[in-house]
């Protein structure tokens, strides 16, 4: 008697893990993206990332207003011109116009902020390697209290009054947040010259807010 055919084994269907969540499907990327934006933050807030890094080099001097030479340089800028950058500027151009002045000069700056600008505007002179937040390259050539960071009104005029004590490339730039990255800056040179004494430009008035202006935008040395 020949023995029964074995029966074929069936196949019993694979255990497959339960169905991932939507959730758990876009963690992952979530968890990216938070990790990106919190990276940017942290550059930006603490300047690792100054905007000096990116922006134009200074230009040369034939380019730059005023003179290769010592003597009084009597300076105006108007922050704030509303069609330009979105009322993020000096003078209605980006960068701002570029002035040059020897060593040893006295430096006079009428700063005004446009009666038409939709923010307050700052004005400070920073070394060119310097942050939104670097104190004034010289003594005067700037604000040093709060409004540094809080700036003039629409309409306001404040005044400067400093010597330049060091050669070198600077920037004059506004400290309201946010404005420096949006490129509101201009380059300052201010070349070698034989002087026997610079003054240290003590002495010499504190800005102080004060009337509207309506004079045209302008950068004039003699």
């Amino acid at each position: 008697m020949s023995a029964a055919p074995l029966a074929r084994p069936v196949n019993e269907a694979p255990i497959l893990p339960p169905p991932k969540s939507a959730l758990r499907r876009w963690a992952p990327v979530i968890v990216g993206l938070i990790l990106v934006v919190g990276a940017i933050t942290f550059v930006t807030a603490y300047n690792l990332y100054p905007p000096s890094s990116s922006s134009p080099p200074a230009p040369v001097p034939s380019a730059c207003e005023g003179a290769d030479g010592l003597g009084t340089f009597h300076f105006l800028f108007i922050a704030g011109e509303p069609n330009v950058n979105s009322g993020i500027n000096f003078n209605g151009s980006l960068p701002g116009p570029c002035v040059l002045v020897a060593n040893g000069s006295h430096v006079l700056v009428t700063f005004q902020v446009s009666a038409q600008s939709p923010f307050n505007h700052s004005w400070e002179v920073i070394p060119a390697n310097g942050t939104a937040t670097s104190l004034p390259a010289f003594p005067g050539a700037g604000f040093s209290n709060a409004t540094r960071f809080s700036g003039l009104a629409p309409g306001s005029q404040a005044e400067f009054s400093f010597w330049t004590n060091a050669t070198g490339s600077y920037r004059y730039i506004c400290e309201v947040p946010g404005h420096y990255e949006a490129g509101m800056f201009g380059f300052f040179n201010v070349s070698a010259h034989p002087a026997a004494a610079v003054p240290s430009g003590e002495g010499f008035p504190l800005p102080a807010a004060g009337h509207a202006g309506t004079a045209k935008a302008e950068v004039r040395g003699r």
